[in-house]
């Protein structure tokens, strides 16, 4: 029950958490990148629409635009108009005209554009106060009108005109196209669409009534052409002097606008932010989709919040049953599926949002993971703990069997414990002086030094294998009976061959086989089992030596009386360089009355075990 509430909670957690996101827009600069990058491609440019620049060259070669702008235009209207058989379509001019002069040049034009049925000017829709942009739908949160200006008033009597308004998102991209507004319960459209109505209407089509407007009244370009691509460098100076034949816009769209920077008229796309479009050109791709009926509409985040939590629910709930490798593999096919149905819907006309149903499935799946994670993590730290206690009552058990081997062979060799103890520390000082003396580092390290003290105790293990009557022995051996004593450094040895020396480390078992087998060598090559001789003995085995021999001859045993110190060091100095390792005898003479105290602090209590 509670995993089955924890993974209630997490996924009402996945849930509100995609919500807040939607709601507030956090993602929406992400998503319209990754909606660029898959929805926008070039395509092949409308054959029927052309642009006519107010370029440098018009500007060179006519001066100031704000000289020239009614007059100017006044002569072009004239111009592709001259021909009434070869005339373009719809001749759409990019600029607006609020305030008359009531002058020559204003009558003109008024006369000029009167004549003829196939020009669009532009207006403007003035907002209330500052615009506040609204991430969610990259427009306007307040969109209320303050005022809408148009075309003076003898111009628009005959003149269809339409708002030049072109919105950016709050990236400053633009991607959307204001299609309509109302303005006192009269609707008025863009100036692309108006454009578009009349080439419909000259060329006997059918006009697209479908078009799907977002709340906002907007629907998604879908930009065919790059910055540059309508313009062929057609300018209206080129125009006028005659270097462009005007019939080449026969039943075309003309579309005359601002193509130079010094006008302030270019804005970044979605299908180009490095380099700017001018917003002729962005009207040009707006008619282009109008013509195409390739018009996108985005689907509503309601529908879109519903789909996605579905999907994670669906995903999460499949998460808890399979094996990861199978979710990999669901979540790639998730991954793929859902790229394929957006770019397809998208040909349909209907653009799905990328991060926000990519990105929580991969939110799912990095708590998917990261739950394993966990689940892993405290099962083998459960794991590792179990076998940390295992081990501890293994070496509980290996140490109880350790001691009992220790002190089954002290028992059976009518020593005691303080045998063990002694030579223990006497091997632990002459080993640590040693190591300090001849700068041997591997006897100045603690664990080695407990690993060497360690496998001193089982020096005499094989003992266990020789009869009591010969080991116990109360007077001189027989030659047949010492070759028999001999036998228990060979057999301590075996021992712990056959027994696999469980409870050991490796160092100790090396240090225990070296000390069991050899320390009854002796310098001069006169010992046994195997009669080596100076540092063919190995080391420990040399120390193990002088400190089994001191303890022996200081402490009663069946076969002998006790001797004093005094006597027993007498005859370990004299063994120097025949007995035993003249370095070893050194250090043991350096540390004689250490090694008495040593000897005195353990000295022999039959009730005393080790």
């Amino acid at each position: 029950m509670n995993k089955i509430k924890k993974h209630i909670i997490i996924l009402l957690i996945l849930i509100i958490t995609t919500i807040v996101l939607i709601k507030y827009d956090f993602l929406d600069t992400i998503d319209f990148k990754l909606q660029d990058y898959l929805y926008q491609s070039p395509k092949l440019i409308h054959k029927d629409i052309y642009v006519i620049g107010i370029d440098e060259y018009s500007i060179n070669n006519l001066g100031e635009w704000n000289q020239w702008s009614r007059s100017g235009i006044t002569k072009l209207v004239e111009k592709l108009n001259e021909d009434k058989e070869n005339c373009p379509a719809v001749i759409g001019l990019d600029v607006m005209y609020f305030d008359e002069n009531n002058n020559e040049v204003d009558t003109k034009l008024v006369d000029a554009l009167n004549k003829v049925d196939n020009v669009v000017i532009g207006s403007q829709i003035v907002f209330e106060k500052e615009l506040i942009l609204d991430n969610k739908n990259s427009s306007y949160k307040n969109f209320n009108i303050k005022d809408y200006k148009e075309p003076f008033d003898k111009l628009k009597e005959k003149i269809d005109y339409g708002f030049l308004n072109i919105i950016e998102d709050n990236d400053g991209v633009i991607r959307k196209s204001l299609h309509e507004i109302n303005i006192n319960d009269n609707k008025q459209h863009s100036f692309a669409y108006e454009i578009y109505k009349k080439y419909v209407s000259r060329n006997n089509l059918n006009i697209n009534n479908n078009i799907i407007l977002n709340k906002y009244n907007q629907w998604s370009i879908d930009f065919v052409a790059n910055p540059g691509e309508y313009y062929n460098g057609y300018s209206v100076a080129k125009v006028l002097n005659g270097e462009i034949p005007t019939n080449i816009f026969k039943d075309k769209i003309v579309l005359v606008g601002a193509y130079t920077k010094e006008l302030n008229d270019q804005h970044y796309t979605s299908s180009s932010k490095v380099e700017k479009m001018y917003g002729v050109e962005i009207n040009g791709n707006i008619i282009q989709n109008l013509i195409e009926s390739q018009t996108k509409h985005e689907v509503s985040m309601v529908y879109q919040l519903i789909i996605i939590i579905i999907t994670i629910t669906m995903l999460y709930m499949l998460s808890l049953k399979l094996k990861l490798k199978y979710i990999n593999i669901i979540y790639a096919i998730y991954f793929i599926v859902y790229i394929f149905i957006a770019y397809y819907l998208y040909k349909l006309g209907y653009k799905l949002s990328l991060v926000y149903n990519l990105l929580m499935p991969i939110v799912v799946y990095i708590i998917t993971l990261v739950e394993e994670y966990i689940v892993n993590l405290l099962t083998i730290n459960k794991l590792k703990k179990d076998i940390k206690q295992h081990n501890k009552e293994i070496e509980h058990a290996y140490q109880f069997l350790y001691d009992s081997l220790v002190n089954i062979t002290a028992f059976k060799s009518h020593e005691t414990g303080e045998h063990l103890i002694r030579t223990k520390q006497y091997m632990l000082l002459l080993t640590k002086e040693y190591g300090e003396k001849y700068n041997i580092p591997e006897f100045k390290d603690e664990k080695i030094l407990k690993e060497i003290t360690t496998a001193t105790t089982l020096h005499d293990i094989g003992k266990v294998g020789i009869p009591d009557a010969i080991l116990h022995k109360p007077g001189k051996l027989t030659e047949e009976e010492f070759e028999i004593i001999k036998t228990h450094t060979t057999m301590g040895v075996q021992m712990l061959k056959d027994s696999n020396a469980k409870g050991l480390t490796d160092e100790t078992l090396k240090y225990a086989k070296d000390i069991i087998n050899y320390h009854h060598e002796k310098w001069n090559g006169k010992g046994y089992p195997e009669g080596l001789s100076k540092e063919n003995i190995p080391l420990v085995a040399r120390i193990m030596a002088v400190c089994d021999v001191y303890d022996a001859l200081i402490n009663k045993r069946a076969y002998k009386d006790k001797m004093s110190f005094e006597e027993t060091e007498k005859i370990i100095l004299s063994e120097s360089g025949n007995s035993f390792d003249p370095k070893i005898i050194s250090l043991f003479d350096d540390n004689k009355n250490v090694m008495r105290k040593i000897a005195i602090s353990f000295s022999e209590n039959e009730n005393q075990n080790i």
